[in-house]
């Protein structure tokens, strides 16, 4: 067995990460290499800056693999090889870890992906069991279908085995090396020593995206070949170094017949450094920031600006209803598109996603809130609201943030609205009581109730203006105003209110004097509100300890990751992690309820 790589005298090690943001420190973490059997302190050779330091080494076994085995079946693999080969597929996959998520691709005459990445140890041996070799080989397909079919894990990788060079693929040799670039998995190559062997295209693809390339001499060199790639994928070792905190420094590591070498700098990189890495196969460069105009505060920076710009455009698209928008919409070609897009956007969502009570209940909602909008243009803002958030969390943190956001996203514009409806109703019930004093004097005046419900209109302010104003408008139309006086009580849900139209309506059947039943129940609303002003400075300190508690622990997380974000390392991204935070939140959610309904069972 020979490893190899092209264009070097020595294999470079598979380097994973290099991570500098820790002062005077320097983590770098990488894969064994094929040709070592033990990594140890007595086999690594660490230089910083040209001269061997000491340093401390950690392995590590990675929670989450996936790989794609790429297996040559063209008519040359027929007998012995094929064979060799099923064996070692076999030890492979015995030899990596438990939850492993494994693919196999045969590339034969056509590539095919016989079976889709899963940890089943029976489907994947049957798999390789039903390997038959035949016809032609087209390897450059089979390592873009290995590419595409490997999971989303923490650590992906492609194995490729080929006694030859491709001859019917589809694809080229530049294009699989591309492709192999863009993509974050590492390549592992194993050529079997034949007649029609093609060591360079198997080093090319290797290289490109930083693995390694092997070269068997006999089949029976296969088994422990791949042993090696399965023991060195399910383990990553991680040194710990002194590095110095300013200028650009060498580093130089060596494992076995493997080294790595690149000039690493302690600091956020400015637009004019040179000396540092570059693409694939460079691992994946952590460093340190120390000034605001670093990669990531700009990065935060623009992602604030846009959210502010879709909000506003958002906000500016559902809320311009005035006449004279439509006046600039007719000058403004781009305006009057993004109205139409809206306009057929909020018709879809009422008439065809929405089910007729839903769309009833969320429109009386808004109503009560006072919001200028139609229900469909409120669920279009959760759409989008959604999906953008969304977006940008699963592109900054992951996919369980991601998920998290878009919860946010469905949440936050009914929080809003319903704060909205609470105050917009809270403020109609505490003006209720003057209006009713101010309809009894008009009355008392000689006034009609018309008049008398004309004339408080004229005097009162938001919201029970607009209200009565549109009970006016209803019987200057040809409504009745004691009816349209109750559809304002039914739609503001203010049980005082219907207690006064009730015996208006009654007064206009049977007589009596209306004045003194709207000054008695006047006198009844001011007194429960001043009962429940009482209520609610009683027990203003126990909602007060309700919001300590419940954001105390979530306070103090953000407050420890913002002064020491080691101090959760190892937690985030883990499943133990995310069990912790999905314990926390449940425990955060049940308190919640609890302490309400403790503060609720005092309150009116």
């Amino acid at each position: 067995m020979q490893t190899t790589s092209s264009g070097n005298e020595a294999t470079e090690l598979p380097v994973i990460s290099i991570d500098t943001r820790t002062p005077g420190e320097v983590r770098l973490r990488f894969l064994k290499p094929l040709d070592t059997e033990e990594v140890t302190e007595g086999t690594v050779v660490l230089q910083i800056a040209g001269k061997p330091v000491d340093f401390q080494i950690n392995g590590t076994q990675v929670e989450s693999l996936g790989i794609s085995l790429v297996i040559d079946t063209s008519g040359s693999m027929q007998g012995e090889a094929l064979a060799s080969a099923q064996e070692a597929a076999i030890q492979f996959i015995s030899s990596l870890p438990q939850d492993s998520l494994v693919s196999i691709i045969a590339a034969g005459e056509k590539s095919t992906l016989l079976q889709p990445a899963t940890s089943n140890q029976d489907s994947l041996l049957a798999a390789i069991n039903n390997l038959q070799a035949q016809g032609e080989t087209s390897l450059y397909d089979g390592v873009a279908i290995g590419l595409q079919s490997l999971p989303q894990t923490n650590r992906q990788a492609v194995v490729l085995l080929s006694d030859g060079g491709d001859t019917v693929s589809e694809s080229t040799l530049e294009e699989s090396i591309e492709a192999v670039e863009s993509s974050s998995a590492r390549l592992f190559s194993v050529g079997l020593a034949t007649d029609e062997a093609n060591s360079e295209v198997l080093q090319q693809l290797a290289q490109a995206s930083g693995g390694q390339s092997v070269s068997a001499d006999s089949t029976q060199d296969l088994e422990q070949i791949f042993s090696d790639i399965a023991i060195g994928l399910g383990v990553e070792y991680e040194i710990i170094a002194p590095f110095p905190e300013e200028g650009q420094t060498s580093v130089t590591i060596q494992v076995g017949s493997t080294n790595w070498s690149r000039t690493v700098l302690p600091s956020a990189l400015s637009k004019g450094d040179s000396a540092t890495f570059t693409a694939q196969p460079d691992p994946q460069v952590f460093l340190s920031t120390e000034s605001f105009a670093s990669s990531a505060s700009l990065l935060w920076v623009g992602t604030v600006l846009l959210c502010g710009a879709v909000v506003c455009t958002g906000w500016y698209l559902v809320s311009s209803r005035k006449d004279h928008s439509q006046k600039k919409s007719n000058r403004s070609p781009q305006l009057a598109t993004l109205r139409e897009l809206r306009q057929n956007a909020t018709n879809v969502f009422e008439g065809n996603l929405v089910r007729n009570e839903t769309k009833a209940d969320l429109a009386l909602k808004i109503e009560q809130a006072g919001l200028e909008i139609r229900a469909g243009e409120f669920l279009l803002i959760i759409v989008l609201l959604t999906m953008f958030l969304a977006a940008i969390a699963s592109l900054a943190f992951g996919f369980f943030f991601g998920l998290f956001a878009g919860f946010l996203g469905i949440a936050l514009p009914n929080l809003f609205l319903r704060l909205l409806r609470k105050r917009r109703l809270k403020k109609f019930a505490d003006q209720l009581p003057a209006v009713l004093n101010l309809l009894s004097n008009s009355l008392k005046a000689g006034y009609s109730l018309p008049q008398a419900v004309n004339a408080v209109t004229k005097d009162v302010h938001e919201p029970i203006h607009s209200e009565l104003n549109r009970a006016l408008i209803e019987a200057r139309i040809g409504g009745d105003l004691t009816q349209s006086l109750g559809a304002v009580a039914s739609r503001t849900g203010n049980n005082d209110m219907q207690w006064a139209v009730d015996a208006i309506e009654i007064n206009a059947q049977v007589g009596g004097d209306l004045v003194e039943v709207l000054e008695n129940v006047s006198q009844t609303i001011r007194a429960r509100i001043r009962l429940k002003a009482q209520v609610s400075a009683l027990t203003a300190e126990g909602r007060l300890s309700a919001f300590v508690l419940l954001g105390l622990p979530p306070s103090l997380t953000l407050l420890i990751a913002l002064i020491n974000p080691e101090y959760f390392e190892g937690i985030w991204g883990t499943s133990i992690g995310y069990g912790l935070f999905g314990c926390q939140l449940l425990l955060l959610i049940l308190g919640g309820l609890w302490l309400k309904k403790m503060i609720s069972s005092v309150s009116l």
